[in-house]
């Protein structure tokens, strides 16, 4: 009989091995010979009756999948009139299963209305383009150029029905400041005010993602690759968030949309040009000694809008006060696309080397700290061979260098490390023999993983070894670096003061083989009042401690935060921890 964690990992193994829609993939087949052949009416055609004879009980992702395929059908025959229906369809059909006002809606109704629009049917854009705005308004920022392409294609809308009145109007929202002035304050302004709904995290992206057409924050990149290209995103941050979670709408819980006073959501993407986005580095370095960068390089099966909030909320739960940065390969974001997403970190990590050399040339960081999990390390770990390669006589160039869970050859991984060492202050591998993701790749490879301790961690001279394996609340395990307070408390302590492993909270050194390593023990530690303590140390000794009667204060003086007697507590353990560091 298999135990759990096996059964777990066979049912984790099938869905990375077995594509999304297996039982259709003949009759995609056929779809594509079709469209191959320019039988373009007869691809039509099956793909409408075998929507609507579609049972019942079809899945709504499979719906889904065949209306996205006609609508790309009829794209091609250039029957705009119909894929706004197409479109409208899709858009009623997901607002009964997700709610009318899900974000997801917003694109799907855009999308009808700009098709409308091209087949001259201005009632019906009008109609669709409106509903898309009802939707965006409530997630999107009242700067947001998903907002201004709306209202310009509304105005166009009004404008051939003859509603010259309504296209003025429209026309006029074009502009950020008159849409702004006009929007309700709904939205959190900053971390610190403790009234506000929900705080707005702002952080800079280097990408190699094709960006999809779309203007929503959501969609705005999918998949495909492309050339390296850079901008910022805005992340709201839920006031009654928990440090590790990225929370989001669940049907436990009864929630359908994302909320950004409940959850992490991706608000607003905006591009910019390579020289916009060093400049922006320069500019936002702390004039006051916080002179950091942290760039975080997502793992597999994560869309963009993942590793926006992913960065976004360390980021929150780190009060990281330098510039931070997350590197987003084109993971497909599904797992059944192992195989392809293997491929697409590769190719990307030739991106990865030239994006870290301009960044030390260009930025003049005194400290840049890397952060990769899973499969991204693989991107890391060969651009930082290519980079030591160009720079043979590169000293600590980097300062923390963190490889969280690693899905590389361990081989490799230790061959890799020890060629590229001289370019951190300090190096530290996290691994578990609990990460379920791991195993499964350790199956799917035959070789063992840098990330997984099945009988004792991966050990090197070049690397300190962290075992996290009782860390992780999570399913497959595979996110504990930024999802358990007690791993962050440690990658915090890193940032800050760069101390062996030995001199760091939770620590209890094991003498492995090779050399020893440490295995993490979190009852050592109030992870919750050390990650409280440990970002406010970093501001220095005066500043700390004003900062945390500053805090007291504010919770005092809102009227839903009562000072129980377990918070009471807390906020004493907090002074106690913070004087120790502040006086070492």
């Amino acid at each position: 009989m298999l135990s759990f964690k096996q059964l777990i990992f066979c049912v984790f193994a099938c869905l990375l091995l077995t594509p999304a829609h297996a039982f259709t993939l003949d009759f995609y087949a056929q779809i594509r010979a079709q469209i191959a052949a320019g039988e373009l009416e007869s691809a039509e055609s099956q793909l409408e009756k075998t929507f609507l004879s579609a049972p019942t009980d079809t899945a709504l992702s499979d719906k889904i999948a065949l209306l996205d395929t006609l609508a790309d059908v009829q794209k091609t025959m250039e029957k705009q009139g119909d894929v706004g229906d197409t479109l409208s369809n899709k858009a009623a059909l997901s607002a009964r299963a997700f709610g009318p006002t899900h974000p997801d809606l917003g694109p799907v109704y855009a999308a009808a209305g700009r098709a409308y629009l091209k087949a001259g049917q201005s009632d019906r854009a009008v109609e669709t383009l409106s509903a898309a705005l009802q939707i965006d308004q409530r997630y999107l920022p009242c700067t947001s150029q998903a907002l201004a392409k709306l209202y310009t294609d509304l105005a166009q809308a009004h404008e051939n029905t003859g509603e010259k009145e309504a296209a003025a109007e429209a026309k006029a929202l074009t502009n950020p400041e008159l849409r702004c002035a006009n929007s309700t304050p709904t939205r959190g302004l900053t971390k610190s005010d403790p009234t506000a709904p929900f705080a707005l995290i702002k952080t800079l992206y280097a990408t190699t993602r094709h960006p999809t057409g779309s203007a929503h924050a959501n969609d705005y990149f999918g998949a495909g690759r492309g050339e390296l290209t850079y901008g910022e995103v805005e992340v709201s941050i839920p006031r009654d968030h928990k440090p590790g979670n990225i929370e989001a709408p669940s049907l436990l819980s009864f929630q359908w949309a994302e909320n950004p006073d409940l959850h992490v959501v991706l608000m607003d993407v905006s591009p910019m040009s390579e020289t916009a986005f060093f400049e922006r580095v320069g500019e936002t370095l702390s004039p006051d000694g916080m002179d950091e960068i942290f760039v975080f390089i997502h793992g597999f099966n994560v869309s963009f809008a993942r590793a926006a909030k992913r960065t976004a909320q360390m980021v929150f739960d780190l009060n990281f006060t330098g510039v931070p940065i997350f590197y987003s390969w084109p993971s497909a974001g599904q797992t059944s696309a192992y195989l392809a997403d293997a491929a697409s970190v590769q190719v990307s990590a030739r991106h990865l080397a030239d994006f870290l050399d301009d960044l030390v040339q260009r930025s003049n960081s005194k400290r840049i700290h890397i952060v990769a999990h899973s499969m991204g390390n693989r991107a890391l770990t060969d651009a930082l061979e290519f980079y030591a390669l160009r720079h043979p006589e590169a000293r600590d160039h980097f300062d923390q260098i963190i490889f969280a869970a690693p899905d590389v050859d361990s081989e490799l991984f230790v061959y890799q490390t020890k060629a590229f060492k001289q370019l951190a202050r300090r190096m530290t591998l996290y691994t578990s023999d609990a990460d379920l993701a791991l195993s499964t790749s350790l199956h799917l490879h035959g070789n063992p993983r840098a990330g997984l301790a099945e009988d004792t961690p991966l050990v090197s001279e070049a690397f300190d070894t962290i075992d996290m394996s009782v860390v992780g609340e999570g399913l497959l395990n595979h996110s504990y670096f930024a999802a358990d307070s007690s791993a962050l408390s440690d990658v915090l302590w890193l940032f800050w003061r760069n101390p062996p492993p030995a001199s760091r909270c939770g620590m209890v050194e094991e003498i492995g083989e090779a050399r020893p390593y440490y295995i993490y023990v979190p009852e050592n530690c109030e992870s919750n009042v050390l990650l409280s303590a440990l970002t406010l140390a970093r501001l220095g000794a005066e500043q700390a401690m004003e900062r945390l009667e500053d805090k007291v204060s504010e919770a005092r003086a809102t009227p839903d935060i009562t000072l129980s007697g377990q918070l009471q507590t807390e906020l004493e353990q907090v002074r106690a921890v913070l004087r120790q560091l502040i006086s070492r």
